[in-house]
């Protein structure tokens, strides 16, 4: 029975707490100082659920065993004093919430664990001498008065008693000992407070008069956000200086003299920018336009022609000049090192001699270079290869094969005894060896890579204009304005026309961003008019609804 009860006055405290959250306007908090005297610290929650009727929940606790919270059992003082209790109650106001006299009813529920207490006036007299430890829940009746000190603070007095059914264990020792017996009866529990409340919001006043509401403006609507244009900045591109027939020519492998580099066996060929490759025969010099190998065609005709056609297009013009045509042969690792030497100078050679015939450029304009067995080469495509195998692409090789022949290869050298070791290495594994043969090899018979290394006349025109641009482009518009007027020349033309159109760019922007200021200024002030007024009502309708709330108060 004692657990059902418990059961019950626990689901009605949750319920206490789930109407506290809905009104937090109409809250107090409180403390008995009676509790808190009896070294039980204590809270205590009220909320009103109409004009007279209110909830409330008290919880108290004692954790220490006698006054202080430092206290701890011993022999030399015996007293022994442990107390939980919520109690959620329910209270009747006839004249007003918080206010005047009032009658409740509550549920009390305690948890004690008291020995060697002699309580006043005779009550529980098996604590003198024994220790109980249980249970108390039991129905209250109680009243009170309630007095409002200030704005927010109370003081409430109240008295009543609680019947109730107490199951407890006693023992014969305060501390300790075998448990005496088992026992459940009947019981009252008194109740005597002595609260300070807190409300956080006032105490009702006498009925004040309504205030009159305030018109209302419209909503003006927001205008179309435009971006401040700051001072003139144009920002004109530069102009690209003529170059002759290189501004015609749309290829990687034409390139500027300042950009030329000799070759040196750490150099990665086939990725850099710019590089046209012409294939050879396994084993063979012989500059072919196509071959077929092992079932793959090797078509030579369009790289040539485009090395032929370009060299062709700027040895004619008179502004241009072919300064360096750089020819770079190899051959694959397979095979013994002298002699594949001696293949890639070959095959460098064979293709200077293919331009030279076809485009009669001067002989010390050719730069041929022997790039050898290309270890460098042969590294870098193990490792594309590597990498493409983790993403799970199909290359025909194993991670693991892939994984060895990269560490083989190891660091490019012209060493050629340790070259030598590493392809007698390389092909111990016969497999891999075999893939490498099929999938890799081919990539590295060739003439290797040509570029076309070329300078221009200085355009010293172009310059002229991109100084004035730059001018134009630091903040000095009238400066470079005044300079690009003085040049006969058509794209200084072109940049005064394109000037002349950011310019009215500007004027437009400008004149839009003026319009957009004076329009969310005109919008900043109606909304701060209606924002009054709204905030006015606000209080107004607060106000009045006090007002119509306390005249029925005085009515009823």
């Amino acid at each position: 029975m004692l657990r059902k009860l418990k059961l019950s006055l626990l689901g009605l405290t949750v319920s206490v707490l789930a109407f506290a959250q809905s009104a937090p306007q109409g809250i107090s908090v409180r403390t008995n100082l009676l509790w808190d005297g009896a070294a039980e610290p204590n809270l205590g929650l009220e909320f009103p659920i109409g004009k007279r009727l209110s909830l409330g929940l008290d919880a108290g606790l004692k954790s220490w065993p006698r006054w202080l919270f430092w206290d701890t059992d011993n022999i030399n003082n015996p007293r022994h004093w442990r107390n939980f209790a919520i109690v959620p109650e329910v209270r009747f106001y006839p004249g007003r919430v918080y206010q005047g006299l009032f009658l409740g009813a509550d549920l009390v529920y305690t948890y004690f664990n008291v020995g060697k207490v002699s309580f006043p006036l005779g009550l529980y007299p098996e604590t003198r001498d024994k220790r109980l430890q249980g249970d108390f829940v039991g129905l209250g009746l109680f009243g009170g008065y309630s007095w409002w000190l200030g704005d927010h603070w109370r003081l409430e007095l109240e008295a009543g008693v609680a019947a109730g059914y107490a199951g407890y264990g006693s023992y014969r020792c305060e501390h300790c000992g075998d448990k005496l017996a088992d026992e459940s009866k009947p019981a009252l529990v008194p109740k005597l407070g002595v609260n300070v409340a807190w409300n956080p919001v006032k105490r009702p006043r006498e009925c004040d008069v309504p205030i009159p509401l305030r018109e209302v403006p419209e909503e003006m609507p927001m205008p179309d956000p435009v971006e401040d244009p700051g001072p003139f900045r144009p920002q004109l591109a530069p102009v690209e200086p003529h170059r002759g027939a290189v501004d015609s020519v749309k290829t990687p492998f034409l390139l500027h003299i300042g950009d030329f580099q000799p070759y040196t066996p750490d150099q990665v060929l086939r990725k850099k920018r710019g590089m046209i490759k012409v294939y050879y025969p396994q084993g063979s010099s012989a500059l072919r336009t196509s071959f077929e190998e092992s079932g793959r065609l090797r078509d030579n005709q369009p790289a040539l022609d485009s090395i032929v056609n370009i060299t062709r297009m700027i040895l004619s013009d008179d502004i241009s000049k072919v300064e360096k045509i750089q020819i770079v042969g190899f051959s694959s690792i397979d095979g013994g090192e002298p002699a594949n030497e001696r293949l890639a100078l070959a095959r460098a050679r064979a293709l200077q001699e293919y331009v030279q015939k076809r485009t009669q450029a001067p002989l010390q304009a050719f730069v041929v270079e022997n790039g050898q067995e290309g270890w460098a080469e042969f590294k870098d495509m193990l490792e594309d290869l590597l990498r493409e195998t983790r993403r799970g692409v199909a290359t025909g090789f194993t991670t693991g094969e892939l994984e060895t022949a990269v560490g083989i290869a190891g660091a490019p050298t012209l060493d050629a005894a340790h070259n030598r070791r590493k392809e007698l290495e390389l092909k111990k594994h016969s497999a891999l060896w075999g893939k490498i043969k099929e999938k890799v090899l081919g990539d590295q018979r060739n003439s290797g890579y040509v570029r076309v290394y070329v300078s221009w006349v200085p355009d010293k025109a172009a310059d002229e204009i991109n100084g004035a641009i730059g001018r134009i482009n630091a903040g000095q518009v009238e400066e470079g304005r005044r300079a690009l007027s003085a040049m006969d020349d058509a794209r200084a033309r072109d940049v005064l026309k394109e000037l002349d159109a950011r310019r009215g760019a500007y004027e437009e922007a400008v004149s839009l961003y003026r319009a957009y200021e004076g329009a969310l200024a005109r919008r900043r002030e109606a909304a701060a008019a209606r924002q009054e007024a709204l905030d006015w009502n606000a209080m107004a309708g607060a106000h009045n609804a006090a007002v119509l709330e306390c005249e029925n108060g005085k009515k009823d």
